[in-house]
């Protein structure tokens, strides 16, 4: 199959922003990060952050994480585009998209989150 997208999911600190930023480059692809949309809807709805972004995420409606997903979908269609979400590979799998999981060991997640 050809592909003509790539979507990239995994723990936090797995490495999903270093390899995008490396196949984006390569293939001078756009880039497309459902976390960096909701982390721009968290900070228009709180931007003195009163409340920490993973709360906000957590108290998120099925309704909106739906919506997302959808925008996100329209993104992958044009294709040329290399993506990481969490659920996007679900709304998505009819398209010729590379669906790739990425994991890294708890020490190392555990040490790219202190750095």
């Amino acid at each position: 199959m050809n592909y003509n997208g790539v979507i990239l999911s995994g723990l936090p600190g797995s490495g999903k922003s270093t390899v995008i930023k490396f196949l984006s480059e390569y293939f001078s692809w756009q880039v497309y990060s459902i976390g960096e949309e909701w982390r721009s809807i968290w900070k228009s709805r709180h931007p003195n952050e009163e409340i920490s972004f993973e709360e906000f995420f957590r108290n998120t409606s099925d309704k909106e994480n739906v919506e997302i997903n959808k925008r996100a979908r329209k993104i992958f269609e044009k294709g040329n585009v290399i993506g990481d979400s969490r659920f996007s590979s679900l709304y998505c799998r009819d398209l010729p998209l590379l669906s790739v999981f990425i994991t890294a060991d708890l020490g190392t997640r555990a040490n790219y989150r202190n750095t």
